[in-house]
Formats: structure tokens, sequence, C-alpha cells
């Protein structure tokens, strides 16, 4: 079968999505040619406009792109593949016209490009997703914890489509395979996961979410097929669920950490209101525009796993050991880096070199506060000497700014207020 027959079948699947309307049909859903089981396709309709796209790709010309108009139960629109102007085998232009028929369950019409003419007959898909408990929408609770949620599907084959009956294999297999996809789309960065299939007998299906690695929200596909030939597929969001200030603060003990959450995300790992509030992930947008960190303690660098970006528990938990990890890293060197820093000036000037322990460490208390600017990427306090030639010395608070850091950071860490 040539390409051009390959992308012509597409069209016909897609031009015969529809449901019921007051005033006629409507080409929203799944639909597929019968004499090519492999050619299914999906519309999504818009007032008396509708888009849609061909599940197949072709390995060259991608798939084939559909816009078109509908008038009560006639249909037009024009056809593309995906990859025009790739080589003149995916420059294809189809003009296709036809009505509904069948209660909306079949579109019958001819299609034509430049030299040919051909029929078609193009069926809904007779199987259906028709409920869904306990709505659309899902959240992660506070605890945190997945959703639960309970789906069942339906097969409709009308008279009209007695064809069907010889597509369906003849098996003791279960008729109905169940499949969920999760993504979520960050700025550089996707996170998705998937369950294993799951097959029933009687059309019920409860997903598993113990399966996934870590708690996942974002966009959610249920798709379900009926002994592998026929098939529908919607898309639900799940949401995360924002604990509350007491939740936290049950993990978060250290007064310097709950300012610097309180300062990143006010208490919020989700665009929501902190005090239960559903929503996405909270993602920072620093002073040059690019995004930043994510979630209660805003985790970017070192960059945050994939569990610490739905689970605000994980996310707490980030910014406890990264802040930790710096006051560590700190006592272990900063004195010695200081030194270093200060004897290359030294000898660019023809000075004596400081001794190996002229430099103290920093105090804990100035080591927290080190700490906190190094939680926005810079530094805070250099090594002032008071004596040149014995390199004695004291401790001052001189920031060393640079990229996205915050002049004013440590200070309005410091003085941040949830109530404010």
């Amino acid at each position: 079968m040539c390409l051009k027959r390959k992308l012509h079948l597409l069209i016909i699947i897609i031009l015969s999505g529809s449901k019921v309307f007051a005033d006629g049909c409507n080409v929203d859903g799944m639909w597929f040619d019968p004499m090519n089981s492999n050619m299914e396709y999906s519309l999504s309709q818009n007032g008396t406009t509708f888009t849609g796209k061909s599940k197949y790709i072709d390995d060259k010309c991608g798939a084939f792109i559909l816009s078109g108009t509908i008038n009560n139960n006639t249909v037009s629109f024009e056809a593309t593949s995906e990859k025009s102007g790739q080589g003149p085998e995916c420059e294809i232009h189809e003009r296709v016209s036809g009505t509904f028929g069948n209660n909306c369950t079949l579109l019958k019409g001819t299609t034509t490009d430049d030299k040919n003419s051909d029929e078609f007959n193009l069926y809904r898909e007779p199987i259906k997703i028709t409920s869904l408990i306990p709505a659309s929408e899902f959240v992660i609770s506070a605890e945190p914890r997945m959703p639960s949620f309970r789906a069942a599907a339906e097969v409709y084959i009308p008279s009209s489509m007695t064809f069907m009956n010889n597509l369906l294999p003849r098996t003791n297999e279960s008729p109905f395979t169940w499949k969920v996809k999760i993504k979520h789309e960050l700025p550089k960065r996707i996170v998705e996961g998937e369950l294993n299939e799951t097959v029933s007998n009687d059309g019920v299906y409860e997903p598993d979410f113990s399966q996934l690695k870590w708690l996942l929200g974002g966009k959610l596909t249920l798709s379900v097929q009926y002994f592998h030939t026929m098939r529908d597929e919607n898309t639900y969001i799940i949401k995360g669920t924002n604990p509350g200030k007491t939740r936290i603060e049950e993990i978060v003990t250290s007064p310097i950490l709950r300012q610097i959450a309180c300062m990143e995300s006010r208490y919020k790992q989700f665009e929501a209101k902190r005090e239960g509030g559903t929503g996405f992930p909270v993602v920072g947008v620093g002073k040059n525009g690019v995004s930043g960190g994510i979630g209660i303690f805003q985790a970017y660098i070192p960059r945050p796993e994939d569990h610490e970006i739905w689970n605000w528990k994980d996310n707490v938990l980030y910014g406890i050991r990264t802040f930790e990890s710096k006051k560590e890293e700190i006592r272990k060197k900063m004195a010695k880096k200081e030194l270093n820093r200060l004897n290359k000036e030294r000898k660019k000037q023809g000075l004596p070199l400081c001794a190996k322990d002229s430099i103290p460490p920093l105090n804990e208390e100035q080591t927290e506060r080190e700490a906190l600017r190094r939680y926005n990427g810079c530094r805070e306090f250099q090594w002032e000497l008071t004596d040149s030639k014995s390199c004695e010395g004291k401790w001052v608070v001189h920031p060393t700014i640079w990229g996205a850091c915050l002049p004013d950071y440590v200070n309005d860490v410091l003085n941040c207020s949830l109530d404010g």
C-alpha cells in the first residue's frame, strides 16, 4: 500500500467522529475504518469548527492534520500531512465531505484530491468510558496520598455494525484492557509514569497507584480497549493539596528553616491557598526570568528528584538536607578557602603568606547566616585583616552576589512573616 493510500485511510477515520447535539451531530471522539483496524482517529470540535490528528503516524510524513466545519449533519474539511514540505510524497491535500447517519455513528461521503475521488464509510468507536467516580478532577491528599477512583466502560454495537462481530477475536481472554499514564510538564523537564495494563471481564477498573515509583500528578490519560480492537480514551487532571502550616512545622522545627520556607514559598507546595488549597506545584521565577525552584523549599540546586516535586514531605526533607549540607561544608572548608583567597592576593602584593591556622572557622551563628546566603547561591562572609603582618582579623558580612542571587535575600528571609 502506497503512502498516499495510507494517509487517505487516516483521513476517513477522523472524519467520522460525532455525538448527537440538538441541532445535529458532533465529531468529538474516536473513530475507525472497518476496512483497516489500524486506522484510528481522534477529533475535537469547538462550535461549528473542528481539528483532529490521526493516531497512525507515518515514519516520514507523520500524522494527518485535519481542520473543517460542520453544518447540521454535513461535514467538510481539508487534510494535509503533518510534515508537509519534507518531500513530494508528503505533499498530500485532500478535500472531504460527507453526512452522518445511524444516529451519528456512521459517516458516509467522498474524499477527493487533484486526481482521484473515492467513497468511504466511517464508524464511531462503539466502546466508551461511561462513568468515573468520584469526579473528573482528582487530588493528592495532604497526607500525602494518591487519589482513588473507579471507572466503567460499556460496549454498544448497533445493528448497522454487524460487521464488527467478524472483527472480534474468538478467544477466552478478558475483553477489557485498561491503561493509565500520568505526565507533568515543567520548564525544561517532564515527569511521567504509568501503571501496568489491567484486564477485566466486566468493564470496571480501579487503578493501583502503588505501582508508581513516587507520587505524581498532572495530566492523567485513561484508556480502555475491547479485545484490542476498539478503544476509548479520556484525560483528567490530578492536583496536589497544600498541607498547611501545622503539618509543615511538625517536620520543620528549626526557626531558620521555617524562615526559609516562608520566604521561598509562603509554606506552599502547590499554587493554591496555604491551608488545604489544591493546585499544581509552585515553580519559582528568578530575577532574570528563568524558572527556578519547586515547592515549599524551592528545590533547585542540587536538582530535585522526581519524588520531591509532588510529595511535599520529600520537598521539605530536601530543604532540610540541603541547608544542613551547606552548614557542614562551611564548617569543613570555609576557613581554608578564605585563607587561599587571602594568600593569593598577598602573593600578588609581595606580602608574606598567612599561616595555615591564622583564620578560625565561623561560629554557629555566622555559619547559619552563611548557609542561608548559600541557599540562594551566593556567599555572605569574608575575612577582614586588622593586622596585615600577623594576618589577624575578623569575619565580616561582605556578600558576594552573582547570577540570579538576591542582594537582600538574607534580611528578607529573617524578616519574613506568613501574616505579612
